[in-house]
């Protein structure tokens, strides 16, 4: 898990918020969360400092601040595409592009067209800078074999409590996790 925190911090510091944002939603899930671990790491301070950036409370205002600062400098970054996708569908349902009046005559609205275009040549900007980063075969090999494919919620479940067995509150009847079933992979 230390290795995925390591990986979030070097993509935050490359400006890679969308890998930033998965790794994060990957340790926020009930099966890693619980673990011991975890709370130790996102109560470390560096951690709270990404996580206080990429935070969707106020509609991703620190991200979206961060993110600015970012683009004002010209430093070549990978936006979180999820926002991007949020913000265009609000554009997008906010009015329609075309009404009709009571005669049935069709008027485009173009001020909306032209926001959404805004919208979109200012989020494609990411594209225009050279991102120049090393490939490192040695990392992507660890990678790709550090994780095994996708797991159920269930599996990652019994995964967690292989590392770390649950805790039960005291009076409870069972002394096992819910699926006494666990075995390893």
């Amino acid at each position: 898990m230390r290795l995925w925190v390591k990986v979030a911090f070097l993509c935050f510091k490359l400006r890679n918020f969308v890998t930033v944002v998965e790794i994060m939603t990957a340790l926020s899930i009930a099966p890693i969360y619980r673990l011991n671990e975890t709370k130790n790491i996102i109560a470390h301070p560096k951690f709270k400092k990404m996580h206080e950036v990429m935070s969707y409370t106020s509609n991703y205002g620190a991200y979206r601040q961060f993110l600015k600062v970012t683009k004002e400098s010209a430093i070549p970054y990978v936006p979180y595409m999820g926002l991007i996708f949020k913000d265009l569908y609000g554009l997008e349902r906010s009015a329609p592009k075309i009404l009709l009046d009571n005669d049935g005559r069709k008027t485009v609205l173009y001020s909306k067209c032209v926001k959404i275009s805004r919208y979109m040549t200012e989020t494609l900007q990411h594209k225009r800078q050279k991102y120049e980063a090393k490939s490192n075969t040695e990392l992507r090999r660890i990678m790709q074999n550090c994780v095994p494919s996708a797991y159920d919620m269930d599996s990652l479940f019994q995964l967690s409590y292989l590392t770390q067995a649950p805790k039960f509150k005291s009076g409870s009847s069972s002394a096992s996790p819910p699926n006494s079933e666990i075995s390893s992979p």
